[in-house]
């Protein structure tokens, strides 16, 4: 049986990460406008544009949270970046909207790789030895396992390939012209996805098949990734060797966040319900942390919840990115929380633990 765990019952307190450092990415700043946006679209039962729209600015940042505030310390723009990962000797790698980069501690670019396929790159996740990383390209719908030594993708993984065809309006989607072609052979209305065309844009969010936002290595089953197709809220395990697929959750809605290992189990965000799952290693469900009747939200957004994702800091001691009430510093073993307000128009995509 799942066990459920408000965390609306917990005490709140000051200070459960004072003095504690961060780097934030923040997607773009101007987060009031979006989650007016987020909040009528959700009230029609939709997620993401139809249109494209031009690349925001977005910034990361070095924070250090203290008595209910952020702190900056230090900030950098960037081009939409999404997600950060600490190398072990080389610093950090941080996704852009359409760049994978090599970043300092100070947040300066050592060195930047492009491909063809790269739109609105998401996750990052670094290989146990440290010689790859695997990106999430949400908008042309795949994922890339990258030599980050030689900067040359050495894998790659489209969703239309594999399974997620056709388009709601039925058209199929092909990134090789051959397949393109025998597609139209077969009578199906088809659509030649040219990077050329659509450059770092890639396809309108709704009109994509899958929507990955995140992948990472298993670390329980050898030579596999894991991807979550947010569009449908499942989580599939993929064998790199032969591209076989196995659904291992469909326990989430749509647009799920954050593959956490955790102690000898999964965490993940199931953003939209405002809540944290833990999962087993072959994803039975164990635990749901429930955040969504905390109060102290932003007045407007009524019901609509948006926990961006949940990141653990210790066995105990957890982040939360709600986009409605900011950043929550959770201790599950104390059962109390604390709230940190940033800037009202960050939208904070992710943060990583410096000390």
């Amino acid at each position: 049986m799942i066990e459920y765990i408000d965390i609306a019952g917990f005490k709140k307190v000051e200070g459960i990460l004072d003095n504690t450092l961060f780097m934030l990415v923040i997607k773009s700043q101007d987060q009031i406008e979006r989650r007016r946006r987020m909040i009528e679209s959700r009230k029609k039962g939709k997620f993401g544009r139809i249109n494209q729209r031009p690349v925001a600015t977005g910034l990361v940042t070095a924070v250090e949270l203290k008595k209910g505030k952020v702190d900056v310390l230090w900030k950098k723009e960037f081009r939409e970046p999404r997600h950060i990962k600490r190398h072990p000797e080389k610093g950090y790698i941080l996704t852009e909207v359409d760049d994978v980069l090599w970043i300092n501690e100070e947040a300066n670019i050592i060195s930047k790789f492009k491909y063809p396929f790269f739109s609105f790159l998401h996750s990052v996740d670094l290989s146990d030895d440290n010689q790859r990383i695997l990106i999430t390209s949400s908008g042309y719908d795949c994922c890339f396992e990258i030599d980050i030594d030689k900067w040359q993708v050495v894998w790659e993984w489209f969703a239309w390939e594999n399974g997620f065809n056709p388009d709601e309006d039925g058209n199929w989607l092909a990134v090789k012209k051959e397949k393109y072609l025998e597609y139209l052979k077969e009578g199906k209305k088809s659509i030649l996805v040219d990077p050329c065309k659509y450059k770092e844009y890639g396809i309108a969010t709704s009109y994509r098949t899958a929507h990955p936002n995140v992948a990472v290595y298993d670390i329980y089953y050898k030579n596999c990734i894991l991807v979550c197709i947010a569009h449908k809220g499942e989580i599939y395990r993929i064998n790199k060797s032969n591209f076989s697929m196995t659904c291992v959750c469909k326990k989430l809605n749509q647009m799920p966040h954050g593959i956490y290992p955790y102690k000898n189990w999964w965490m993940i965000t199931n953003t939209v319900k405002g809540e944290w799952w833990l999962f087993t290693e072959n994803w039975t469900p164990l635990r749901v942390f429930v955040v969504k009747n905390l109060p102290y939200k932003v007045p407007g957004t009524e019901e609509v919840e948006w926990l961006q994702q949940v990141i653990p800091i210790t066995q105990y001691l957890f982040l939360a990115i709600d986009a409605n009430r900011g950043l929550i510093g959770i201790d599950i073993k104390e059962k109390r929380y604390s709230l940190y307000r940033p800037d009202p128009n960050w939208c904070i995509q992710d943060a990583l633990f410096i000390k």
